[in-house]
C-alpha cells in the first residue's frame, strides 16, 4: 500500500522504506524484473537512446540483470556508475562489458575497474536508470542519502535547456509514497518504472499505478511521521 510520507523524518522514512523493500519475496523480485523489462523494452525514449546508464544492484535493490541483458541485446552502450577511488564524493560512468573484471568498492558494491577510455560524462548519456528507496507522483526520489546522483545531474535543474539525459527511477510498487519533501538540490525524475509499468512525470504524470492483482503487497498501510 501507499506509504504516507508527508512531514516524515527522512531517516525514519528511509528505514521504513528499506524494510519494505527487503520484505519483497525473492520469487516476486525475479518476476518483477522481467515485468519491468517488458514495460521498458519498447518505450520510445529507450528506442531512441544509444547510451544508457544502469546501476549494478546491491542486495535488496530492484534487480537489474535482466534489464542490462536486454539493453545489450538491443545494441545499447551500457554504462554503470562507479565511485571514483581518487575522489570519494565523485562518481563516473564506466562502460559495462560482460565478462570484464569487477571489484567491490568501499560500500561493497560490485563495479568495473575504471579506465578513462571507457568513461562517459553524465551530460552525454541519453537515459539513466537510477535506484531508489522511495518515489512520489511528482517525480520526487528518495535515495540512500549520499547525494551522488543529485550532484552529478545538478545541471538538469537549470531549465528545459538541459533535456538530456532522461532520468528513470526503478523500484517496486510498494516503494511509492504520497508526497516526498524535496530539497532545493534534489533532481526530480522524468519517469518511474515498476513491475506495473512506466509512469511519465515529464508529461505531467499522465497516469498513476494500476491496482495490483495477485502480486506482492505490504501487509498494512505504513505511516511515518516525525
Amino acid at each position: 500500500m501507499l506509504i504516507t510520507s508527508r512531514h516524515a523524518d527522512p531517516d525514519a522514512l528511509r528505514c521504513a522504506l528499506k524494510a519494505r523493500r527487503l520484505a519483497v519475496p525473492r520469487r516476486y523480485r525475479e518476476q518483477a524484473t522481467r515485468r519491468a523489462w517488458w514495460h521498458l523494452r519498447h518505450w520510445p525514449v529507450l528506442r531512441r537512446a544509444r547510451r544508457v546508464a544502469c546501476y549494478l544492484a546491491m542486495p535488496g535493490e530492484f534487480p537489474t540483470d535482466v534489464i542490462i541483458a536486454g539493453l545489450l541485446r538491443q545494441g545499447k552502450r551500457v554504462y554503470v556508475p562507479v565511485i571514483d577511488p581518487r575522489h570519494p564524493r565523485a562518481m563516473v560512468f564506466q562502460q559495462y562489458r560482460p565478462g570484464a573484471p569487477l571489484r567491490r568498492n568501499r560500500f561493497g558494491i560490485a563495479e568495473p575497474v575504471t579506465h578513462p577510455r571507457w568513461q562517459l560524462s553524465p551530460g552525454r548519456l541519453d537515459l539513466v536508470i537510477m535506484p531508489l528507496l522511495g518515489f512520489d507522483p511528482r517525480g520526487g526520489r528518495l535515495g540512500m542519502g549520499g547525494g551522488y546522483y543529485d550532484s552529478h545531474f545538478a545541471f538538469r535543474r537549470h531549465g528545459w535547456r538541459h533535456r538530456k539525459p532522461w532520468l528513470l527511477g526503478l523500484g517496486y510498487d510498494v516503494q511509492r509514497c504520497d508526497l516526498l519533501a524535496l530539497n532545493p538540490w534534489d533532481v526530480p525524475l522524468d519517469a518511474v518504472l515498476t513491475e506495473s509499468g512506466l509512469m511519465l512525470v515529464r508529461q505531467g504524470f499522465s497516469r498513476s499505478l494500476p491496482p495490483k492483482r495477485n502480486g506482492f503487497q505490504a501487509s498494512s498501510r505504513m505511516s511515518v511521521s516525525s
